[in-house]
């Protein structure tokens, strides 16, 4: 069989703006894969024809090909490549092999952030609504179509119903064990409330592998950005709880993430918070993850707090490059796939709200615009072995694959899954930041595995190449 005359560049391949010399003395350029396992590092003059399209036939060997089809750099059709990507993302939607429980123990929160956009009332579950859900975990765990539950944590403030948490949590993995299911779960709180108590107990009873914490600065910009509703403080307590958690070998397994949320109020103290929690020992730790996001939209117009798109995506460099000097983790690339783009396009996800409201996004509940407008059920009334009722983004992967949307043909899709169909149906535009610095940040990724900058790429008169080494890819 006689080789085709051009083979094509991955439509979601994307390089870095420089070139650096590697440790065997090879010039390359970084470029990224999104959705795959890992950066990688491709010599220059295979990269400029890859950045016109694709490798005129005979320009590498077969075994360089060979390696290129591997990775996924070179495909038989973008078009294809783009279908297979779409066929991935109405499979994970539909697949109701991961049954996930997104659950509000309480409609309370006892902070008062300005860029929340839900609306706090006290109250917690009652013991008829904690039944209701259990059996529908129990009815998950039956199905032979479930091999995994996952449950987050959700509010509100969900440590303000921390003994609903532990009470249901036994009963969810009693039924998980009792049916060979895998069963994990997550909590989004605020920290006030922790105590190394709790976390043992969030930890080895109610089986909680990831903690997300915020923490929007050092004490005197978190405690103001992020204010308890009795005055009180949370910064000092909850960082010196922090960095004797995450040193603790019994938790070297659970994944720690602190979010910044940045605005205009903030942004300047971003960098002397990073300093400080390097300085505090948080640096160099495999648990724990540092993740910088801009405010948005939650229901409420946060225009005037938020930072200009432009200037966020050109400050977060600077914020990713210190925090590598720092050794503090981040995902300085998208290398996660992400079939599935959010809890509210997979259909075998629910959420669950204190009253028994039942969403299917998390911006939904508390929220006024929506919490009765996009209901979908009250969890008592649906039966314990019947899918929650479709919601507003099941059809999100058949949108994207349809071309309906603007991620369609976005090289970032397989990463980013299109970020948020609520804030696209909403005329938002939610595209993440590394959309717009990618090339900066590969370019951090370099100089972390110690190369040189050489030249800028593609370079201004990039030269004619009729052959190309056999060594192609280096991750």
């Amino acid at each position: 069989m006689s080789e085709p005359s051009f083979h094509p560049a991955s439509p979601y391949l994307r390089f870095g703006h420089e070139t650096f010399l590697d440790a065997r003395g090879r010039e390359v350029v970084p470029a990224i894969l999104p959705g795959t396992a890992s950066s990688m590092f491709i010599p220059v003059d295979l990269a400029n024809l890859l950045n016109e399209g694709g490798i005129p036939g005979g320009t590498v060997s077969p075994e360089g090909l060979r390696q290129l089809r591997e990775v996924g750099v070179v495909v038989d059709s973008q078009d294809e490549a783009r279908a297979s990507h779409y066929a991935r993302m109405r499979q994970a939607s539909a697949d109701p092999g991961m049954r996930k429980f997104v659950l509000l123990p309480t409609s309370y929160c006892n902070m008062g952030c300005s860029y929340c956009g839900q609306e706090h009332r006290k109250g917690s579950t009652s013991p008829r609504h904690r039944a209701v859900v259990a059996a529908r975990v129990r009815r998950a765990a039956q199905s032979t179509a479930v091999s995994r539950i996952q449950v987050g944590w959700f509010g509100g403030e969900p440590l303000m119903a921390y003994h609903a948490i532990k009470e249901m949590s036994r009963e969810f993995r009693h039924h998980a064990q009792t049916n060979g299911i895998a069963y994990a779960a997550s909590i989004v709180t605020n920290g006030s409330l922790l105590t190394e108590r709790k976390i043992a107990t969030l930890v080895e009873t109610c089986a909680v592998t990831r903690f997300d914490i915020t923490l929007d600065g050092l004490a005197d910009v978190h405690d103001a950005h992020r204010p308890l509703k009795s005055g009180a403080k949370s910064f000092d307590r909850l960082v010196g709880l922090l960095s004797q958690t995450v040193a603790d070998p019994r938790y070297a397994h659970v994944h720690f993430v602190l979010r910044t949320n940045v605005d205009i109020e903030n942004c300047e103290h971003v960098t002397p918070y990073l300093e400080e929690m390097a300085r505090l020992g948080f640096g160099g730790r495999s648990n724990v993850m540092f993740q910088l996001a801009a405010i948005h939209t939650w229901g409420n117009d946060v225009r005037a707090q938020q930072m200009e798109h432009g200037a966020y995506v050109r400050r977060e460099v600077e914020w990713l490059d210190l925090m590598t000097r720092l050794g503090l983790n981040t995902a300085l690339l998208p290398t996660s796939p992400k079939p599935q783009t959010c809890t509210a396009t997979g259909a075998a996800n629910e959420v669950i709200a204190s009253d028994g409201s039942l969403y299917s996004c998390t911006e939904h509940p508390l929220v006024p615009a929506h919490e009765q407008a996009d209901r979908l059920a009250w969890v008592d009334g649906l039966p314990s072995t019947q899918l929650r009722p479709q919601g507003a983004f099941d059809d999100w992967a058949q949108h994207v694959g349809e071309g309906k949307a603007m991620c369609s043909s976005c090289w970032l899709l397989p990463a980013c899954g299109g970020s948020c169909p609520k804030l696209w149906r909403e005329g938002e535009v939610p595209c993440p930041p590394v959309k717009f610095n990618i090339k900066e940040r590969l370019s951090i990724v370099a100089r972390k595995a110690g190369m040189q900058t050489v030249d800028s790429f593609p370079a201004p008169s990039a030269p004619t190449v009729t052959t190309a080494p056999t060594e192609q890819v280096a991750k």
